[in-house]
């Protein structure tokens, strides 16, 4: 058998794997049938076929670096360069030892380094690429509205301003390529349409590896944050398209009716507990969630919260993978708050009170419509905050907990769990970390107006792409596949020029 004949085949076998795998790769929410969830109602013909919110929540992408990476001004073979800096210098007394030395040296230490900087280079390249595949193929599919952010953007919050910028550019070139961070406040409260494409403008929230918790957390990090990525604390306001049920405008427009409103609510949930080690910076965050409890309070049993936030509700041991755990500097750095899987009870319990419980004058009503996106617990997990008896919602296990008035309790994953006016409840969401250790994960979160209950109503539904090395498996098969395709053309063209060549000298020894 010629050998370009076995390359063919084998060429043939490569292809039809990897235009099979790489089908996948790129329609993987088809596959898995990823969507926004789709609105329903008690009552046909009371809710739009598409949802007006439809929110991509992506949590814990914490784009890593390494510091250990030589800059711009180090050596990449130290021990060779430190032999060349001798050399220069005259101090070499023996060659032999040094050219013996040097060469060692290049083997046993300059190489490995050598070959471990270009592996971590490339575990970086790929993981970037791996994170932007996730974000690009899932919007495409799934056409969201909104896209966030939950937190833990970059990998580390003690990084330097130069690899902060290097990482907060790699963030927007080339894992969301081709969105900006959210325009000025001025530019969305002036309601200027033109410079907001909601469906390209980033929502992010900080983190524990953005900002650091209460007990670190410093004014130079929240200016950097906020510089790059967006407010730690902000409301964003929208409402339902009078006209389209499907659509929301801008909350900032001025219309003749006042329509079911959806609040977006940026907090920083990272100094919300003491002891901080920056006051000043605490006191903005519960400042500025009293001002929305008080805005939620004056508001209309239409309207509802989204709450995007980085840390989870209080939780008692055994509903979620974390448990609740703090641990503190010690006293001679400040005593502040240094880890913490939760917010404490009663910051927990100021954000349910004060966003949801029950503010209006008719108890029927319930409080107000919502739920709570978060992250930092990369598992990922579901619950449900009710106020009233959990008889009529859909939990699994025994297991449940109470934050005041609140009763928390875990979703089961098969059923759909929204509020209704006979049992109130709020949803949380924890997202599962898009990091290819956890599967990729993305959130879709819908949310749209039941005409017949005058409530918004939630739901969520997950979108597993699948681990890093599924992403690296693909696309190493594809160069493959083109490689031997490729040899295989090549061989068979070497061959027939063979052949070609050989023809007249067979005829040459024939006629003699």
């Amino acid at each position: 058998m010629r050998l370009s004949t076995l390359l063919a085949r084998a060429s043939i076998v490569l292809i039809i794997l990897s235009v099979t795998s790489t089908t996948y790769l790129y329609l993987y929410p088809a596959f898995h049938r990823c969507a926004f969830p789709a609105p329903t109602s008690a009552t046909a013909g009371h809710v739009p076929a598409r949802a007006p919110l439809r929110l991509l929540a992506l949590g814990d992408p914490q784009l890593e670096g390494d510091t250990s990476l030589p800059g711009p001004d180090e050596p990449l073979l130290p021990c060779i360069h430190d032999s060349w800096q001798r050399y220069r210098d005259g101090d070499i007394l023996n060659w032999p030892e040094e050219v013996k030395n040097a060469s060692r040296s290049f083997f046993t230490k300059d190489l490995p380094r050598l070959l471990n900087i270009q592996r971590k280079r490339l575990d970086l390249w790929g993981n970037d690429y791996y994170l932007a595949h996730i974000y690009r193929t899932v919007r495409w599919w799934t056409e969201p509205t909104h896209v966030a952010v939950l937190g833990d953007l970059l990998g580390s919050q003690w990084i330097d301003n130069d690899e902060f910028h290097e990482r907060a550019d790699r963030y927007y070139d080339r894992v969301f390529e081709g969105a900006t961070k959210l325009p000025d406040r001025s530019e969305i409260e002036q309601d200027l349409e033109s410079a907001v494409d909601w469906n390209r403008n980033l929502i992010n929230i900080a983190g524990n590896h953005d900002i650091g918790y209460a007990g670190d957390f410093d004014t130079h990090r929240a200016v950097r944050f906020e510089e790059r990525f967006a407010p730690l604390n902000w409301e964003l306001r929208f409402q339902l398209d009078p006209n389209d049920p499907s659509r929301l405008l801008s909350g900032y427009q001025a219309l003749e009716e006042y329509p079911p409103r959806i609040h977006i609510i940026m907090l920083n949930s990272m100094n919300l507990d003491s002891p901080a080690y920056n006051e000043t910076l605490q006191r903005e965050s519960r400042d500025f969630l009293n001002w929305c409890a008080d805005d939620a309070r004056s508001g209309r049993p239409e309207d509802a919260v989204v709450l995007l936030t980085h840390i989870p509700l209080y939780k008692e041991e055994g509903l979620c993978v974390d448990g609740p755990f703090f641990n503190y500097f010690p006293e001679d750095q400040g005593g502040g708050i240094s880890e913490q899987n939760h917010l404490t009870e009663e910051s927990s319990r100021s954000i349910l009170d004060g966003l949801f419980m029950n503010n209006f004058d008719d108890p029927t009503q319930g409080g107000r419509a919502g739920i709570i996106v978060n992250g930092h617990d990369h598992e990922g997990c579901h619950v449900l905050h009710s106020l009233n008896a959990m008889d009529s919602v859909n939990v699994t296990g025994l297991n449940s907990s109470t934050i005041g008035e609140w009763r928390t309790a875990v979703v089961n994953p098969e059923t759909q769990a929204r509020s209704s006016n006979r049992t109130y409840a709020v949803r949380e969401v924890t997202l599962r970390a898009m990091m290819g250790s956890y599967g990729g994960n993305a959130g879709l979160i819908s949310g749209w107006f039941d005409q017949e209950s005058r409530r918004w109503m939630f739901d969520y539904q997950s979108c597993m792409f699948g681990v890093q090395h599924i992403w690296w498996a693909v696309h190493i098969l594809d160069l493959v596949a083109a490689c031997i395709g490729c040899l295989a053309v090549l061989t068979w063209l070497l061959e027939q020029s063979h052949v070609v060549t050989r023809r007249p000298v067979a005829k040459a020894k024939k006629n003699q």
